[in-house]
């Protein structure tokens, strides 16, 4: 079993291939599948290191969208779940609610030392947040994507692979070498496969992490 598709989703393994020989194909075409778009697309825990900001909001910049928080810990005290919330990139205080946690002595001085109203105080990596990130549910069309990968590899005549006829530096995008004039993004330079993969590629973006 792989993250996002089984032996069975591939019809095309050659003949006296093991189990072990196709979940070990599997493994290698969804890592080249995340690498290539830059995030994973099932669901993942992750534990983040970030710098305080003094503020109440903190941006973990993530390669994919939070599911859940479960835990914010502030230079090692846990802060009480009652007092912060998250959306798909941050966390955040919420101050309309009440809890235990922030009246812990050490976080009540740690927020008059910082002379600031946000409850993340300033420190290198001090705050620590537990959760998961990713998709709860793998994307049809990514199952796909990862199904067309696998059967390519076995098969590299089953899909129509790129003929390039002209390059244009800067955003990799290609014409297809009969001639027409539709600029296609080459990713992975099998035509079916970048069909679903310029859907999903993550475009990187200068973040601030903390402000």
């Amino acid at each position: 079993m792989g993250n996002y598709i089984d032996p069975g989703d591939v019809n095309n393994w050659p003949s006296g291939t093991t189990d072990e020989e196709k979940t070990a194909k599997i493994l290698e075409i969804e890592q080249l599948l995340e690498k290539t778009l830059g995030t994973h697309f099932y669901l993942k825990a992750f534990v983040k290191k970030v710098n305080g900001n003094n503020k109440n909001r903190l941006f973990l910049g993530l390669e994919a969208a939070i599911i859940t928080t479960s835990k914010i810990f502030i230079n090692g005290i846990e802060l009480d779940a009652g007092w912060w919330t998250w959306d798909q990139a941050s966390v955040f205080v919420d101050l309309t609610t009440s809890g235990s946690g922030i009246l812990d002595p050490e976080l009540i001085y740690m927020r008059g030392h910082s002379q600031q109203q946000g409850i993340f105080p300033k420190g290198f990596e001090n705050i620590r947040i537990k959760g998961t990130y990713g998709y709860a549910v793998v994307p049809e069309p990514i199952k796909r994507l990862c199904i067309i990968l696998v059967q390519h590899d076995n098969d590299p005549d089953l899909y129509t692979s790129y003929i390039f006829d002209s390059e244009k530096i800067g955003d990799y995008s290609y014409k297809i070498g009969d001639g027409t004039a539709k600029a296609v993004p080459v990713i992975f330079g099998i035509w079916e496969a970048d069909r679903i993969a310029v859907r999903y590629r993550r475009q990187k973006k200068t973040r601030i992490l903390t402000y």
